[in-house]
């Protein structure tokens, strides 16, 4: 999870949203590997409606799940209501 944006303006997950099926993600570690993930699909959902079991199931491969704030900013709580899931699954590494 990662911020979409703050008061300052955009964070690092503003542009999620803009991620489509097939694109690849590198995660970059510590040692200087990198493993590449496909984007297999991606949603937007209330918070309310958060999708759990779908975000903490267990796979037969590596997962990446990406989720940041979306949709309508409720100005008297301070927060958005819905959340961008994006669903990746382990490419190469």
């Amino acid at each position: 999870m990662a911020h979409l944006d703050t008061k300052h303006g955009p964070d690092v997950f503003y542009r999620l949203r803009e991620l489509l099926p097939g694109d690849g993600i590198e995660v970059h570690g510590a040692g200087g590997e990198v493993a590449v993930f496909a984007v297999e699909s991606q949603e937007e959902v209330l918070k309310r409606e958060l999708p759990t079991e779908r975000i903490w199931n267990q796979t037969t491969q590596a997962a990446l799940r990406l989720i940041t704030c979306a949709g309508e900013f409720d100005t008297a709580g301070g927060h958005y209501l819905s959340n961008t899931i994006v669903y990746a699954h382990l490419e190469a590494s």
